[in-house]
This record gives C-alpha cells, structure tokens and sequence, in this order.
C-alpha cells in the first residue's frame, strides 16, 4: 500500500471528529497501490 494512501484514512478520522461521519456509520477508504515503482530488474 503506497505511504501517501494514509491522507485518506487521515481525512475519514477527521471527518468522524467533525461531525460528518456519524458513529455506527460504514465508511469505504481506499488503500491503492500502483506497484511499478520497484524495477524488477
């Protein structure tokens, strides 16, 4: 998982902490990884 996918679950908590994710609601955060950055040479 790329390091840069951590803003996402970063940006839910401090939705939840604001108020707009209500608690006992499921919240989608999308880990990606694009995988081409190590040469597999």
């Amino acid at each position: 998982v790329e390091p840069a996918s951590a803003a996402t679950l970063a940006g839910s908590e401090l939705l939840r902490q604001r108020g707009v994710i209500k608690q006992g609601e499921t919240v989608l955060v999308p880990l990606t990884s694009l995988g081409i950055r190590e040469p597999l040479i």
